[in-house]
């Protein structure tokens, strides 16, 4: 017969701290972005503010009202001392034409729980366009 050896042990765990981590951010930033911008995105609610998540309704419902949908590709995300800046390219579909702009934006999140749905306990509370004098200085 096969004889099996189990050990037990004990491992004291390591606290650490409830604050997100910047990789967590930059994580959290590249999925709720795309949460914010794409037109087929799910479970949305659960990653941006109430009233990001109007904003989004309403340009949605613009733009399938155009016969239009869109996507978010993120190139960069920095964050630096509570500044979060995402470098994108927005694309932009009518048929089988597409178009890719740029999307320069500045970012402000809030912490909230964290869940199942929501493992980093982070929201999408404010998205803003960087102008082009904005992004010179």
């Amino acid at each position: 017969p096969l004889v099996f050896e189990r050990e037990c042990f004990t491992k004291a765990i390591a606290p650490v701290s409830a604050q997100p981590t910047k990789e967590e951010i930059e994580r959290f930033v590249r999925l709720s972005v795309g949460k914010r911008f794409d037109t087929d995105a799910l479970d949305v609610p659960v990653y941006l503010s109430s009233s990001e998540l109007s904003v989004r309704n309403k340009e949605v419902e613009d733009l399938s009202k155009k016969g239009m949908s869109q996507k978010v590709l993120i190139n960069s995300v920095k964050v630096d001392q509570g500044k979060i800046t995402v470098d994108a390219d927005r694309v932009i579909t009518v048929g089988k034409i597409r178009s890719a702009l740029p999307l320069p934006l500045a970012l402000k999140i809030k912490s909230t729980d964290r869940s199942n749905g929501n493992p980093y306990g982070l929201v999408l509370s404010d998205v803003s366009l960087i102008s082009s004098e904005e992004k010179k200085q």
